[in-house]
């Protein structure tokens, strides 16, 4: 998408972006800056589920103090954070993959009363933002909701975008994002599907993913014996402080994993490229101008 040098309806309008570390990298809103005109703000940490960059990392009854702002600790939307904004976008659901996709309809809640679900997390996160928009007396701010893509694999998760995060469940990239589409159109709130319009997929995420190849052969998937055989064809989650047989400069080594991510095996294709924010961006401006003008 060409840049509009111009602008027009969005220069120097606010737009506060609500997200994970897709959103912390604060890359792609630089796009819609670039195209639209916009002035950024943000609500994210990386990480963050489609609750806690709600609710902050302790929950809305959670104490926060400058030296849990000093720890990276996210607080809960407030309306302070919403008062002058002109957009809201909502974007997340990348570290909610383990859950239940539920229904339009369903509904988190704190007390535990609820449903743990997608479709309760997103109807909650949109309630909670009109509630922060409505005590900040600015309830003509537009709102957006942007789906996951399909993304690849990454250190923390052995599951790429088109596969089940938990087997024979159904819970895949597409089906979150057509749960996120629902319950966007079922709350009159326009929605950028980037799992169908983006073309991130497995053709292109050695372009727009944050690693151009899928695996980091430094470690291996399988768990060796002393002669380097894999002892089963499951793949492993490394554990630190664990010792594991890697194959090193053509001999097999017993090597202490000193690392963090289970899943040390594999590239990351989930964070994106300079091109794949960049790509994100241009659908998320398009988005903004289909739904809202410019």
């Amino acid at each position: 998408m060409a840049t509009n040098k111009n602008y027009g309806y969005w220069k120097d309008r606010k737009v506060l972006f609500i997200g994970d570390s897709l959103t912390a990298a604060r890359l792609y809103p630089e796009t819609v800056k670039d195209i639209l005109g916009i002035e950024p703000y943000y609500h994210c940490k990386g990480g963050a589920s489609l609750i806690s960059m709600i609710d902050g990392d302790y929950g809305r009854e959670g104490i926060y103090t400058p030296e849990t702002d000093a720890q990276n600790i996210q607080r809960p939307l407030t309306p302070d954070d919403v008062k002058d904004m002109d957009l809201v976008v909502l974007y997340g659901g990348y570290n909610n993959r383990a859950t239940n996709m539920g229904k339009v309809g369903d509904l988190y809640s704190p007390a535990g009363n609820g449903e743990n679900t997608i479709a309760g997390f997103m109807q909650y996160a949109i309630n909670r933002i009109y509630e922060n928009l409505f005590k900040a007396d600015n309830m003509t701010c537009r709102l957006l909701i942007v789906t996951v893509d399909c993304a690849g694999k990454y250190p923390w998760v052995d599951v790429d975008g088109r596969h089940e995060s938990v087997p024979n469940t159904g819970w895949t990239f597409e089906a979150m994002a057509n749960i996120q589409v629902e319950v966007a159109r079922h709350n009159a709130i326009p929605c950028c599907d980037l799992f169908h319009t983006s073309g991130i997929n497995e053709h292109t995420w050695a372009y727009f993913g944050a690693c151009p190849y899928p695996e980091n052969t430094n470690f291996t998937p399988y768990r060796l014996n002393e002669k380097g055989v894999p002892l089963s064809s499951e793949r492993i989650r490394y554990v630190t402080g664990e010792s594991y047989y890697q194959f090193r400069d053509g001999k097999v080594v017993l090597e202490k994993y000193e690392g963090v991510p289970p899943c040390p095996y594999n590239a990351d294709q989930l964070h994106k490229s300079p091109a794949g924010y960049k790509r994100i961006g241009e659908l998320i401006a398009g988005a903004i101008i289909s739904a809202y003008g410019n």
